[in-house]
């Protein structure tokens, strides 16, 4: 009977241990000393920056995964159903954005936020 049980504690110990790891945000992204994460806005940051690493591949007409981000109406929608963030901090559930490689840590920071402030227009 103990010998039955061993496998299972074992598994159960790898288990929990495994689920106690913790990343601190701030830890994990440091940001760079001239990125302006003070004054965060969709106009003068947020798209021009979506415009830059998202818009040649969804935009009308050409919308991979059918992910339009050409105008302020689609990309708040991707912010508001947690798709943006979790595409471009390459979370697991989500398709890794920009492919094949990621944003910088300033570019992170002002898109989280921007999304936490609730992803204002203005």
């Amino acid at each position: 009977m103990i010998k039955r049980l061993i496998p299972g504690l074992f598994l159960a110990g790898l288990l929990f241990f495994s689920a106690c790891y913790y990343d601190n945000k701030e830890d994990l992204y440091i940001v760079e000393g001239n990125c302006n994460t003070t004054d965060v806005t969709f106009s003068q940051t947020i798209q021009p920056l979506i415009n830059d690493q998202c818009v040649s591949c969804h935009k009308a007409g050409n919308a991979n995964g059918n992910v339009l981000l050409d105008s302020y109406t689609t990309i708040k929608e991707q912010a508001d159903n947690g798709r943006l963030l979790g595409s471009v901090h390459h979370e697991g559930g989500y398709s890794a954005m920009p492919p094949g490689s990621t944003l910088s840590n300033c570019s992170l920071a002002q898109l989280d936020i921007w999304v936490q402030s609730g992803a204002p227009e203005n």
